[in-house]
C-alpha cells in the first residue's frame, strides 16, 4: 500500500512537473529610441518610467536604446526612409509634421481618444493637419529678465502678465538705458546664437503684431502675413534694437549676468542660474506686446508611435502612462522644466501656486503658439534666420520679408504643398 501511495505520489508529481517548471510566457519587446541628452535627471526619469511600465504588465516590455543627441534627428530620418523606425521614439516637435506627412508616425487619437490632449497646454501637442501625432511632458517659455534695482534706478515699472510692456514702452526704456551709458548695451537678445533660436525667439514678435511665418489657414502661402504691415512693423522694431545701439549683433547671452546689459531676452532655462546670482532682485517678465498680446514659442521633445509598430496599442499605453499628471509632475520635479498640465501643478516642486517659477507656466498657458505645423518648417526656420540676420544688419525690411515670402512659397511648390493641396 505504501509503495502504491509512493508511486501514486510520484505520478502526481510527474503530472504537475510540466506546469511547475514551464518557462514564463515571453514578453513582446517594443523598441524605444530616445535622444541622449546631457541632462542626467531627464535620462533617469525615463529609465524609471520604462521600468515602471515593464513591471506593470506581463505582455509587453519596452527596450530602450539611447541615440546621441547630435545625430539623433538624422538617425530617425534615415530610419524612417529605410522603414526601420522603432515602435516608440521621441522627436523635437518641429519635425513631427514631416514624419506625419511621410506616413512614418501614427496618429495617436485612435489609441488615446479624442479628448486625450485637452488637459494639456499648447506646447504638449505635436500635430499635422489638425491630427495629434505626438505629446510631450514639458515645455519652456521665452521671457524678459531684468533686476528690480535697475528698474527702480531708472524709474521703470516691471511688466506683468496682465500688463506687459508695449513695443513703444520698451523702446523708451531701452533708449533711456542706452543714453545713460551705464551698460555696454541695454538688452542682450542672444543674437550670436545660431540655428533655431532666431525663429523660436523672434518670430513671436511678428506673431504678437498680428503677422506670422505662414498663412495657417492654408499652409500654402506666406504672402500678406509674413510681409504685411504688421510683420513689417514688428521687424522694423527688431531692427531698431541694433540700429539704435540697444543690442549687440553678436551677443552670447551673458549680458545681464555679467553686468553688461540691463535686460536679457531669453527663456525659462536661464532662471536657475540668474535666480542664484540675483536672488530676490531678479525680475521675470513676459515678452513685449507688439499689438495683439505677447506670444512665445511652444513645444519641446515629444513622444510618438511609428506607423510600422506592430503593437501600437501597447506603445500608446506607455505614452499614456507618461502623460498622467503624476508623471508630468515627476518629470518636472526631476528636470525643473515647465509641466504641461494644470493638474500636475499641485504636485510640482517649482510651479505650485505662490512659487516664483509659477509665472513660466502662466506664460506657457496663456501666450504659447506652436511653430507652424507643416513639414516645411525646417526650411521656414532656416530662411527666417537668414532674413532676420540681414534685417539685424540693416537690410531693407520690406524687401527682406518679400524675399522670405518668395523663398518659402517656392519651397512649398517644390514639395507639392507638403500635403496641404
Amino acid at each position: 500500500m505504501k509503495r502504491g501511495i509512493l508511486f501514486g505520489s510520484a505520478a502526481a508529481i510527474l503530472t504537475l512537473t510540466p506546469a511547475l517548471f514551464a518557462p514564463a510566457m515571453a514578453q513582446t519587446e517594443l523598441l524605444l529610441w530616445e535622444h541622449e541628452t546631457a541632462n542626467q535627471a531627464e535620462l533617469d526619469f525615463f529609465a524609471d518610467a520604462i521600468a515602471e511600465f515593464n513591471a506593470s504588465q506581463s505582455e509587453f516590455r519596452i527596450v530602450r536604446e539611447l541615440i546621441p543627441e547630435g545625430s539623433y534627428t538624422n538617425t530617425i530620418q534615415a530610419a524612417a526612409a529605410a522603414g526601420t523606425l522603432p515602435c516608440v521614439f521621441d522627436m523635437d516637435q518641429p519635425v513631427v509634421p514631416s514624419f506625419a506627412w511621410g506616413g512614418h508616425v501614427a496618429e495617436l487619437t485612435p489609441y488615446l481618444g479624442e479628448d486625450f490632449a485637452d488637459a494639456f497646454t499648447t506646447g504638449a501637442r505635436g500635430t499635422y493637419q489638425d491630427s495629434l501625432y505626438s505629446v510631450g511632458l514639458w515645455d519652456a517659455a521665452l521671457t524678459l529678465y531684468s533686476t528690480q534695482s535697475t528698474l527702480d534706478e531708472y524709474g521703470f515699472r516691471a511688466a506683468t502678465v496682465e500688463e506687459p510692456y508695449t513695443a513703444d514702452e520698451l523702446s523708451e526704456i531701452l533708449e533711456t538705458i542706452t543714453a545713460s551709458g551705464d551698460f555696454n548695451f541695454a538688452i542682450d537678445v542672444e543674437s550670436g546664437t545660431q540655428g533655431e533660436w532666431f525663429a523660436y525667439a523672434f518670430a513671436p514678435l511678428i506673431q504678437s503684431a498680428g503677422g506670422d511665418l505662414i498663412d495657417r489657414s492654408t499652409f500654402l502661402t506666406a504672402e500678406g502675413v509674413a510681409n504685411g504691415p504688421e510683420a513689417v512693423e514688428a521687424a522694423t522694431w527688431f531692427q531698431s534694437l541694433f540700429t539704435d545701439g540697444h543690442a549687440s549683433t553678436n551677443s552670447g547671452g551673458g549680458g545681464l549676468a555679467n553686468g553688461e546689459t540691463a535686460f536679457h531676452y531669453s527663456g525659462s532655462w536661464n532662471y536657475g542660474p540668474l535666480k542664484e546670482q540675483f536672488g530676490d532682485d531678479l525680475v521675470v517678465m513676459p515678452l513685449p506686446d507688439m499689438g495683439n498680446g505677447p506670444v512665445i514659442g511652444a513645444a519641446s521633445w515629444q513622444w510618438g508611435v511609428s506607423a510600422s509598430c506592430e503593437h501600437p496599442e501597447a506603445a500608446a499605453d506607455f505614452i499614456a502612462m507618461l502623460m498622467t499628471p503624476e508623471k508630468i509632475a515627476e518629470a518636472s520635479n526631476a528636470t525643473s522644466l515647465i509641466p504641461v498640465s494644470a493638474d500636475a501643478l499641485p504636485m510640482s516642486d517649482y510651479y505650485q501656486e505662490g512659487q516664483e517659477a509659477r509665472i513660466f507656466f502662466e506664460f506657457a498657458d496663456r501666450f504659447a503658439m506652436l511653430r507652424p505645423e507643416t513639414p516645411g518648417y525646417p526650411f521656414i526656420s532656416s530662411t527666417f534666420e537668414r532674413v532676420f540676420r540681414d534685417i539685424m544688419n540693416g537690410a531693407d525690411v520690406q524687401s527682406a520679408l518679400d524675399g522670405y515670402v518668395d523663398a518659402v512659397e517656392i519651397n512649398i511648390a517644390d514639395n507639392q504643398g507638403y500635403g496641404f493641396e
